[in-house]
This record gives C-alpha cells, sequence and structure tokens, in this order.
C-alpha cells in the first residue's frame, strides 16, 4: 500500500522549519532520507537535522516561511513559500522558495526532499 500525502502534514512540516520543531522532524523523517540542495545532498536523519540545526545558529531571530501553494499527488507533495529571516549582519532577507517531498512508500515519512531558494528581489 502507497502512503497517500495529506496536505496538513505538509503544513505542519513547514510549520515546523519555521518553530525549529526538531521533534516534529524526528518523527517525520526515514533514517535513509535524503535532501538534494543546490550545493549536494545530504544522506540520513542526523545529517538533516545537524544542517536544519547549523541553519538555526547561522540566522539571528528565527525565520518564518509563508506558504503559498501546496499540491499533494499520491506520495508527492509540492510546497511553495516565501522565506524571511535576519541575518546575522542584522539584515532583513527575503527568499522565494519550493520543496518538492517524497513520502516513504509504506508510512508517513519523508522519504527525499529536494529544496529550491532564490533571493527575492523587492
Amino acid at each position: 500500500m502507497t502512503v497517500k500525502a495529506r496536505p496538513d502534514f505538509f503544513r505542519k512540516a513547514i510549520e515546523a522549519s519555521s518553530k525549529r520543531d526538531y521533534d516534529f522532524y524526528e518523527n517525520a523523517l526515514a533514517d535513509d532520507v535524503v535532501w538534494t540542495l543546490a550545493d549536494g545532498e545530504l544522506h540520513g536523519k542526523q545529517a538533516f537535522l545537524d544542517y536544519m540545526k547549523k541553519q538555526t545558529m547561522e540566522l539571528d531571530g528565527g525565520m518564518n516561511l509563508t506558504i503559498d501553494t501546496l499540491l499533494t499527488n499520491g506520495s508527492e507533495a509540492v510546497v511553495k513559500g516565501v522565506m524571511t529571516f535576519k541575518s546575522t549582519s542584522g539584515k532583513d532577507q527575503k527568499y522565494l522558495y519550493c520543496d518538492v517531498y517524497q513520502l516513504h512508500d509504506r508510512e508517513e515519512k519523508i522519504q527525499h526532499l529536494t529544496s529550491f531558494f532564490i533571493e527575492a528581489k523587492d
């Protein structure tokens, strides 16, 4: 049986990213998750969590993610929105993001995530 992607699961994932809720991701990631980013891939749950924690340390004042579009199809989902945060230099930053999720085929856990970011020009 293939797991069906539920929009509320991905809304919770984006909210957890904004709040840096590592407990959510500890439970929501497959052990062998792969996260594809522009500069390479991260393999495994611990590498994923370590990268999130490193990003948190580089942000001053947290991060806010909004969702503009959330589409699901089978065990996949696409989430598109805006990410805003204050850099360590105090500058307000705004990025457009798009995350493509693939769930594990037997449980509601993230098996693969591909993330795209581009700086928004005002």
